[in-house]
């Protein structure tokens, strides 16, 4: 009897003890919640008091939502996937009313003539698929498409008499896919 009951216990330990080891992925870490403020640009990023931003193994962990939706994302949670997504919500707003762009992290205000007519993500040709997505300008009847973020134009569909329609793109742009040229931005 006496057998039996240790064997009861040793089977209720070892199956206790597998199913904490197996059943957690969490660990306990020490962090420092030393940060006072965040600033974005010029501006204080406000976190809830219930979500601060603290320091591990020298990288500054902040709130992704806070940060994100301060920026101007949106925030989801996948369940099923276990995925956070974070996207950029334009609701009805007409993407032909953009006025300013972000070129190579430089803010650039687009001509009153000059309209956003697209966002380029797929090409047919294989070495643009590199430099996308790229945001397509349409001013009269010429159009550019250009990389943002790299400050490259990657197509160009100019029209007879149109040659400097994008020219106020010149000091933020860096390369020239089309003409295969690097350039040398100038000064705006």
């Amino acid at each position: 009897m006496k057998k039996l009951v240790s064997g009861i216990l040793i089977g209720i330990m070892i199956m206790g003890f597998s199913q904490s080891v197996f059943a957690s992925s969490s660990i306990l870490i020490e962090v420092y919640q030393s940060i006072k403020r965040i600033v974005v640009n010029t501006d204080d990023l406000n976190l809830p008091s219930d979500t601060p931003a603290f320091i591990y193994n020298g990288s500054t962990y902040v709130p992704l939502r806070s940060l994100a939706e301060y920026l101007g994302y949106t925030v989801s949670w996948d369940a099923s996937k276990q995925t956070v997504k974070i996207y950029q919500d334009c609701g009805s707003e007409d993407i032909n009313n953009i006025r300013k762009l972000c070129i190579r992290g430089t803010e650039v205000q687009l001509p009153n003539d000059v309209i956003v007519d697209g966002i380029l993500v797929n090409s047919d040709f294989g070495y643009i698929s590199n430099y996308l997505p790229a945001i397509i300008l349409k001013r009269n009847h010429s159009s550019v498409a250009i990389n943002t973020s790299m400050g490259l134009v990657i197509n160009r569909v100019i029209q007879k008499g149109e040659e400097d329609s994008f020219d106020f793109l010149d000091p933020y742009i860096i390369g020239d896919l089309v003409e295969n040229k690097k350039i040398s931005p100038k000064k705006p």
